[in-house]
């Protein structure tokens, strides 16, 4: 069996595979324009990591990696649930489980924030020094053969740089900026035993109330 013909009709076969992500999506995590990510735990130490200290509360990143890689297929129009179940907890601790979730991913979002307006301060003195050794090429009398040389090759650095942000690196930001945005106004629901029922029409507004009010808390906490 291990001939070229064979290894050649695996090929086509592995190529002619199909996810089908979008039916699948749909199927597994979005009821009712509401994308739910279901999350088993059996304790607190699966959440909130075991180094933090009260008050200064962080997140396992074993529990972080699980959500942001399933988030992370999620088409961008949905607003996303975290289901919580498995273990009963206090109220008290719901409530530090959301406040801890909420600020970790806040702190993320500030994080990619912050890189993105450093690349978009690089981009634009990229895009300053394309202008600049592109004026001093096609206006610039007098230099020598070698000097416009070396001009040229530095116009074709900086346009190379600025290409690639504005083509390629701005969308991949721009995807990172709103992943980080749809975890930090994620819904978070703790129960005992996970809830498979289908997503009401109720629980669908609700969910983008809380997402209203958890925008203005942050407007309200900003402004302060």
């Amino acid at each position: 069996m291990d001939t070229i013909k064979q290894k050649l009709k695996n090929r086509r076969l592995f190529l002619k595979r199909d996810a089908k992500l979008d039916k699948r999506l749909r199927e597994d995590y979005i009821d009712n324009g509401i994308a739910t990510l279901p999350c088993k735990v059996s304790g607190m130490d699966e959440i909130i990591s075991h180094f933090s200290v009260p008050g200064y509360e962080t997140l396992s990143p074993e529990f972080s990696d699980y959500i942001e890689a399933s988030a992370a297929f999620i088409p961008a129009e949905y607003p996303i649930v975290l289901e919580i179940s498995g273990c009963r907890f206090s109220e008290e601790e719901k409530t530090l489980i959301r406040r801890t979730i909420h600020d970790d991913y806040i702190y993320e979002l500030g994080a990619v924030q912050r890189e993105n307006r450093r690349q978009l301060i690089i981009a634009m003195l990229m895009l300053l020094g394309m202008f600049i050794t592109g004026f001093l090429v096609f206006k610039g009398q007098g230099f020598t053969d070698t000097v416009i040389e070396i001009i040229y090759i530095f116009f074709w650095f900086f346009a190379d740089l600025t290409a690639c942000y504005f083509c390629l690196d701005g969308f991949e930001n721009r995807k990172k900026r709103l992943l980080a945005g749809r975890l930090a106004d994620m819904t978070i629901y703790i129960s005992e035993k996970y809830d498979d029922s289908a997503v009401s029409n109720e629980d669908a507004q609700s969910v983008y109330e809380e997402l209203e009010k958890m925008a203005k808390q942050d407007q309200e906490e900003f402004a302060e």
